[in-house]
């Protein structure tokens, strides 16, 4: 919009008279006017187009862990420390930060340590990247040492928020140890939380049975009594010659069949001790040496006797 600024002065007339005789009469004065003086129209002002800012560029997977290690501090979660005193093991954890703004998450990272006490020689035996926030399971764990030190066990699970995804059967923990003399990382079949004092490692993959040494090498493998069944849990008895499991034909033990199986360390043999469906079995526990108590998914305890053979439900 043109404005226009006018100077204006008005007009004054001035009339000068004398004391003259009538006959005589002076012209009037001549009146001076100011020009107008106009100013220029303003220059009109065409806005540029704002051009968006580009999208930040996405980092490479690989580059995170070393800037998040620049953006945060280290805390060391835990020192464990071998038996035979010649080995530590540290976890060390550098908290969430943001640092690849075109992920919109903030990121954490976990590394797990062997350091040799003797010369303080330090290898990095495994590491974890993490994606702060949301559901699923993270974190190095300590577990164990085995009892001559060869070995230092851990897992992927300290932290749990929820699965990511249908779970079925027993959760994957990422069970592994750590072989101080060559600072190689083996998996493990199982989560490590079977065991008896003769260092007995109960696990499992695939349709297998799997039993290690605590100290040493893989056992023996025995397959599931029936193929195709998915285990649901597993706990080693009092005296830890024996251990009871629990396997269902479908992800949920509320749907298709149930079975709990005896399997006896000895001699590695297998008896199938209870069978259901609708209600399944949950769980069998170790109620005493002789004595098994088992879940079903109704709620209801069921108490089978191993002397016996007899299973019987509560008040019966």
């Amino acid at each position: 919009m043109k404005t226009k600024l006018f100077l204006c002065l008005s007009l004054f007339t001035l009339v000068l008279a004398a004391c003259q005789p009538a006959a005589l009469v002076l012209p009037p004065a001549q009146t001076e006017t100011s020009p107008v003086v106009q100013e220029p129209d303003p220059v009109d002002i065409v806005p540029t187009a704002t051009q968006p800012e580009a999208a930040p560029e996405a980092i490479a997977f690989e580059d995170l862990p070393a800037l998040v290690m620049a953006a945060s501090q280290p805390e060391t979660l835990v020192t464990s420390e071998s038996p035979d005193g010649n080995w530590q093991a540290d976890i060390i954890r550098y908290d969430c930060v943001m640092v690849d703004p075109a992920s919109g998450s903030e990121n954490a990272y976990e590394q797990l340590i062997m350091t040799r006490l003797s010369d303080g020689a330090k290898t990095v035996i495994a590491e974890q990247l993490q994606y702060c926030g949301g559901l699923g399971s993270y974190g190095f764990n300590n577990l164990y040492w085995s009892p001559s030190s060869q070995y230092y066990y851990f897992d992927e699970i300290r932290v749990s928020s929820g699965p990511d995804g249908m779970l079925c059967g027993l959760l994957n923990t990422g069970f592994s140890r750590v072989n101080v003399d060559t600072g190689v990382r083996e998996y493990v079949p199982g989560y490590g939380t079977v065991f008896n004092d003769d260092g007995i490692l109960v696990g499992w993959q695939n349709q297998e049975i799997v039993l290690t040494d605590l100290d040493g090498p893989e056992i023996t493998r025995t397959p599931f009594p029936v193929l195709g069944y998915t285990l649901q849990s597993m706990q080693m008895s009092p005296a830890g010659d024996r251990f009871v499991y629990t396997l269902s034909e479908t992800c949920d033990p509320a749907q298709g069949n149930t079975i709990i199986v005896l399997y006896h360390l000895a001699d590695n043999s297998q008896t199938i001790l209870a069978e259901s469906a609708a209600p399944g079995y949950l769980y069998a526990e170790w109620e005493s040496p002789t004595q098994i108590t088992i879940l079903d998914t109704d709620g209801t305890q069921w108490h089978y006797n191993l002397e016996t053979g007899v299973l019987t439900a509560p008040n019966s």
